[in-house]
């Protein structure tokens, strides 16, 4: 079995922005995408929202640098 995983906005936007697809990603990955001029986007007419998770592995200990990630990401929200 192959999987794959890309969580790489530029790299989901390439091919889309070749003519090769389309995907749907918030509005913010556009705009920070160089070559967003090359990528018609179609705005949706309601607002979507997901709930976010945070998971890791229940035998590993978070990293410090993954905790103050995590502590910015609660400041944010």
């Amino acid at each position: 079995m192959k999987k794959g995983f890309s969580n790489q906005n530029h790299l989901i936007l390439e091919p889309v922005s070749m003519g090769l697809g389309f995907t749907v990603l918030p509005h913010f990955a556009v705009d920070d995408f160089l070559k967003s001029n090359l990528i018609k986007t179609h705005p949706l007419p309601t607002l979507i929202k997901e709930t976010i998770y945070l998971c890791h592995h229940i035998n590993r200990p978070l990293l410090n640098r993954m905790k103050r990630m995590v502590m910015h990401v609660k400041d944010w929200m």
